[in-house]
């Protein structure tokens, strides 16, 4: 996932949204220096609102300085996907068993959305 990332900052920002706790969060981001990769990274446990909830979504447009309409949202959990929708990103279903990485480079590039625009990633999975 981080390779993946890597690559895809090199045309987007790349943001995380979590519903993990904040301290699993820091030891993550310190432990692989995730902060470099990563920002916004939006930890629910520290806004005080879900991914079931559309308030995390618009805290993340909000601190990444960009309009919902111009993220996109990756998540492996259907609902979130369609709550980040509902809000008004563009959400895109990825299947962590499968791990599908170039398909999911075409639905990102299919959503063909400004270029610097943030994706939000929302699992902590290597």
């Amino acid at each position: 996932m981080i390779e993946f990332a890597n690559a895809l900052k090199r045309k987007y920002k790349i943001g995380i949204i979590t519903d993990n706790k904040a301290e699993r969060v820091d030891v993550i981001c310190k432990m692989h220096e995730w902060q470099d990769v990563f920002a916004p990274i939006i930890v629910s446990q520290t806004v005080g609102s879900t991914k079931r909830d559309s308030r995390i979504f618009e805290i993340a447009a909000q601190e990444a300085g960009i309009e919902p309409n111009q993220c996109i949202f990756i998540d492996n959990s259907m609902k979130n996907v369609e709550t980040s929708s509902r809000f008004g990103m563009h959400g895109v279903y990825f299947d962590d068993e499968v791990r599908d990485y170039e398909e999911l480079k075409k639905k990102i590039e299919a959503i063909s959305i400004s270029v610097r625009s943030p994706i939000f990633r929302s699992n902590l999975t290597l």
